[in-house]
């Protein structure tokens, strides 16, 4: 066998992802055991939750595997990804459908954490809080591209954990303004950077209000493309894409304000979004 890169099946053509490649193969379940074990959040998840998340069979988050790229082979879940359905429901499966939703939440809220930021698994198997996580940060191939040889991921990206609402918040801003007065193209954004300190100065005027708060455990991409269902019933059977989960601020729990979008932007589809957002 040559280079194993060559035998991956085509990709899917029919999902949302917009960050990942997915594949659906089969192999024999004797092959399991010569893989590496799996541990990344969703089997935090499933072990100490109702939420449905599909079972891992293994995961890599380095190169260092046959095909060369980070990897989570996870078992297919049973179902069809509701974005491409709900249109066809009614509005009976529909609520049905934010009410189980709902009820998740409401179980992930109740697990309470001490910190923002991410989690990852130490020597032990046991679930620590560690550094921030996110889509949208800075990564290998953008910096090589964009920044140069003289910075790495770390000193480009917020880093945490964070012991408070307000120095999770600090701790991006800084980044920011580091940033800013760092890279030649965003001369232009100087002028932001005593706005940007000022804001600073006044979450600290503000923390004992702002760090009255919870810190929740949020999957951050909620919406109806990844979240799995039985067609004919609108039962949910598998909750997606845990990658970038995090713990923070509970006013954070839905950052990119995705919770219920049909993955289309139309004005209809938004319209119905805030709708069902009223139900929730």
């Amino acid at each position: 066998m040559a280079d194993p890169t060559l035998y991956l099946p085509p990709e899917l053509s029919e999902t949302t992802a917009a960050y990942h490649t997915l594949y659906v193969t089969t192999f024999l379940s004797q092959f399991a055991t010569e893989l590496k074990p799996a541990q990344p959040t969703e089997p935090n998840v499933r072990d100490n939750t109702r939420v449905p998340t599909p079972l891992i069979v293994s995961f890599d988050a380095s190169e260092d595997n046959p095909i060369h790229h980070e990897f989570i082979l996870f078992q297919k879940a049973q179902g069809v990804s509701v974005d491409t359905i709900f249109d066809s429901l009614d509005d009976a499966m529909k609520e049905f459908l934010v009410s189980q939703l709902t009820d998740y939440l409401i179980e992930l809220h109740q697990h309470g954490w001490n910190h923002a930021g991410g989690l990852s698994i130490d020597l032990t198997g046991k679930v620590v809080p560690s550094q921030v996580v996110a889509e949208n940060f800075w990564q290998a191939a953008e910096i090589v591209e964009y920044w140069g040889p003289d910075e790495i991921v770390d000193s480009l990206n917020p880093k945490g954990p964070f012991n408070t609402y307000t120095s999770y918040a600090k701790g991006h801003i800084n980044q920011y303004i580091r940033n800013i007065s760092t890279h030649d193209s965003l001369e232009w954004m100087r002028d932001l950077i005593p706005r940007l300190v000022a804001f600073s100065s006044m979450l600290d005027l503000r923390a004992d209000e702002l760090n009255d708060t919870r810190y929740i455990l949020t999957q951050k991409d909620l919406h109806f493309g990844n979240v799995i269902c039985d067609p004919t019933t609108a039962r949910i059977t598998a909750i997606l894409d845990w990658e970038f989960a995090a713990v923070l601020p509970l006013p954070l729990w839905n950052p990119g304000n995705c919770f219920l979008w049909n993955s289309r932007n139309t004005q209809e589809r938004i319209a119905e979004q805030k709708r069902f957002k009223k139900v929730f």
